[in-house]
């Protein structure tokens, strides 16, 4: 269409050029005008095809990734609910209330205390899995969900959205993670360390993080918007409809309830130090 429009444009100007300095002449009075009216016209009503073609092509592109919204939203609800959990495993400030937003708990003065992490440690007291283990399988689950997102629905996603999931697949600190939980018995020390030398990567990872589920939530909704009635979700007993992008966004529920659950705070640091200690 690029060149359609180019060449009215010039043939619109050209008008306009012969009305003002031909006015005189008889034929610039009688076509110059009308000749600038009808292009004006073509290009205003190319213009308002080409944009509704852009918005129905969009629309089936959305509605074609609806499955890959939904499959991507668990897999970037698993990693950052992995790390939510984590970073309550290594709670040691008594002073300030728990954040109850995910932005708020991966700010970078807060995923800092990552370092002190115990590996070993039970993930859960009713569970031997060390936390180490638990997370590297979070890690790989939600790494292995996003890039078959992106194979399986390469020709129908948003760029810019593909691009962050695939920055996301290959980030080094996720690789980071993967390798020092690989070790048959990782040591807080080496673990401190190393998390400690990668400030960069970690800070990196928990922004892209978070611009991402904002960009998968945000897209996630205009999808919502074309999706088939069929397809809306229900609730299980009483089959009543939920928010259309109920299932489609990424999202982890930070209340007191969670707060109250297994790990409690604290309990994962390879100091020893709780919440309730961070006073002394």
């Amino acid at each position: 269409m690029r060149p359609a429009f180019l060449i009215l444009t010039l043939l619109f100007v050209a008008a306009i050029v012969a009305d003002r300095f031909r006015g005189g002449t008889e034929w610039a009075q009688r076509f110059a005008p009308n000749v600038a009216t009808e292009t004006m016209g073509i290009i205003l009503t190319l213009a308002l095809v080409q944009r509704l073609l852009q918005r129905q092509e969009r629309a089936r592109r959305l509605r074609g990734s609806i499955g890959a919204f939904r499959r991507a939203g668990r897999a970037l609800s698993g990693l950052a609910s992995a790390w939510a959990r984590m970073l309550k495993g290594v709670w040691g400030t008594a002073s300030s209330t728990p954040p109850r937003e995910l932005a708020a708990l991966l700010s970078p003065h807060l995923t800092e205390q990552l370092m002190y992490l115990d590996p070993g440690a039970a993930a859960d007291p009713e569970e031997s899995v060390p936390c180490g283990t638990w997370l590297r399988s979070e890690v790989t689950a939600a790494r292995k969900s996003l890039e078959d997102v992106l194979v399986g629905y390469s020709g129908l996603l948003d760029p810019h959205y593909a691009e962050a999931l695939d920055e996301l697949i290959d980030d080094p600190f996720l690789a980071l993670i993967d390798e020092l939980a690989a070790a048959s018995e990782p040591e807080p020390r080496t673990w401190r360390l190393r998390i400690n030398l990668a400030r960069g990567h970690r800070e990196e990872h928990f922004g892209r993080l978070l611009a991402t589920i904002e960009l998968h939530n945000r897209l996630a909704s205009e999808a919502a918007e074309v999706r088939s009635r069929r397809g809306v979700p229900r609730t299980g007993s009483l089959g009543m409809e939920l928010p259309r992008d109920h299932d489609l966004k990424a999202f982890v529920v930070l209340g007191n309830e969670w707060w109250r659950a297994a790990p409690s705070p604290g309990s994962l640091r390879a100091d020893g130090r709780r919440p309730d200690d961070a006073a002394d």
